[in-house]
């Protein structure tokens, strides 16, 4: 059972995003539990109650407690950043405020069903653990790991460290050879870092700093390059 959370204070907007997604399991056989809040107090006290969801379509202006400082408690008051979080609003003025809390993607009004089918397939491939692998050879050993498990990469003396949630291993390559492998949600920071925009938990002018608590460092020469990423990600023109 995938537990879908939409909170908007507009009735008609949720009733539109239900609407498609009980379409789209009807047609896919899919087994989702959709859960409608009408006000980000209304989310908020079910979170408190210990409701859990896979995927939350949430607005951002919303009057009692608006969708960002909602993320923001979720990311950070519950230490959650497993439920992905699409945002929605009727102006992309947020961009840079929303990547801090990680979102899945954005997406704008008047609701477009295919972006709303969009982020639940991608939300459901990232939660099977099937969105892509990465794999690489120590000695005669290969290592295949779940994209969305690996935080950053870092490069020193002709080596690669790779920096999961859980791990980390070293072997032999190059920072470009890595890249031209990934899917567009990573970036190259610095000369010696390859990083996953998933598992950045807050941005600042000069660093980045990981879901494992690590800063590192944004080279002056990338700094444009990730600004840029950092806004397709968001608007949802990568994957």
């Amino acid at each position: 059972m995938f537990r879908i959370a939409i909170c908007d204070d507009c009735h008609e907007v949720c009733h539109d995003i239900e609407k498609i997604l009980l379409k789209y399991q009807s047609i896919s056989q899919l087994k989702l539990d959709i859960e409608v809040f009408y006000s980000g107090k209304e989310l908020q006290k079910a979170l408190q109650s210990a409701f859990e969801f896979d995927l939350i379509y949430l607005d951002i202006e919303m009057d009692d407690l608006n969708g960002l400082d909602l993320s923001k408690e979720i990311r950070e008051r519950y230490s959650d950043f497993q439920t992905e979080i699409v945002f929605i609003s009727g102006t992309t003025q947020y961009d840079r405020l929303l990547f801090d809390v990680q979102p899945l993607h954005f997406i704008p009004k008047p609701i477009e069903e295919k972006l709303v089918i969009r982020d639940l397939d991608l939300a459901l491939r990232r939660r099977k653990g099937d969105y892509r692998k990465f794999t690489f050879k120590i000695r005669q050993k290969t290592v295949c790991l779940n994209l969305n498990d690996i935080l950053y990469f870092e490069s020193s003396n002709r080596q690669l460290t790779v920096y999961t949630t859980s791990n980390q291993y070293t072997y032999y390559g190059t920072l470009k050879d890595v890249l031209v492998q990934l899917p567009k949600c990573f970036c190259k920071i610095h000369n010696s870092y390859i990083i996953n925009m998933h598992q950045v938990e807050a941005f600042r002018r000069t660093d980045v700093t990981m879901t494992n608590g690590t800063h590192l460092p944004i080279g002056d020469n990338y700094k444009r390059a990730y600004l840029e990423h950092q806004k397709r990600e968001i608007l949802g023109e990568t994957d």
